[in-house]
């Protein structure tokens, strides 16, 4: 599964290496996991992968972040669990979270890596009384999350970037830059 995940996340080019600037910084990488339902194939694979792990976790509603509504929508509708979704604006938790909630409602957050899990979206879920029971990452590109927020992965960078490296998929220079960066930041 991890070299279908790999290759189709570079044959799409939802994963790209090469040099990229983020917040000014330079990175070997580009993840683009919001455009996931460009690419319906690609989206059924992390909907199935993610609905192995939802079915275990016992909460009201789903959660995600602005950039994962699409991705959202999918497993909300397969799991039975109506979507909170933050609009990403930072505004007051009435304004930015949509969908029905009241206060006491547990939450599955799933996000597509940790970057798009922000502060102010905890913040906000725990403002509404949304209460956090489990927090799922599509890919995990630190290994943790950058909030101390206790996260499970459905697939890890370090291991994607490794199977692509070992197969001749890119480049094992290449391979070996995105890793180093991956592990030192």
């Amino acid at each position: 599964m991890i070299e279908r995940v790999a290759d189709t996340l570079l044959d799409t080019g939802l994963l790209q290496l090469g040099r990229f600037e983020r917040q000014g910084k330079p990175e070997p990488l580009r993840l683009s996991l919001e455009m996931l339902s460009a690419y319906p194939d690609t989206l059924k694979l992390f909907v199935e992968a993610a609905q192995a792990v939802v079915s275990c976790e016992t909460s009201d509603r789903i959660l995600v972040p602005s950039s994962a509504i699409a991705f959202g929508g999918a497993i909300s509708l397969l799991s039975e669990r109506p979507l909170i979704y933050s609009r990403g604006y930072g505004e007051e938790p009435v304004y930015d979270l949509v969908g029905a909630y009241n206060a006491g409602h547990s939450a599955i957050l799933i996000s597509p890596t940790e970057t798009d899990i922000t502060a102010g979206l905890i913040a906000a879920v725990s403002r509404v009384g949304i209460v956090i029971t489990c927090s799922v990452l599509l890919v995990s590109m630190y290994g943790k999350s950058h909030h101390q927020m206790a996260a499970k992965s459905l697939y890890d960078l370090d291991t994607l970037i490794m199977d692509l490296g070992s197969r001749g998929r890119v480049p094992a220079r290449q391979a070996k830059l995105v890793l180093d960066w991956l592990r030192n930041g």
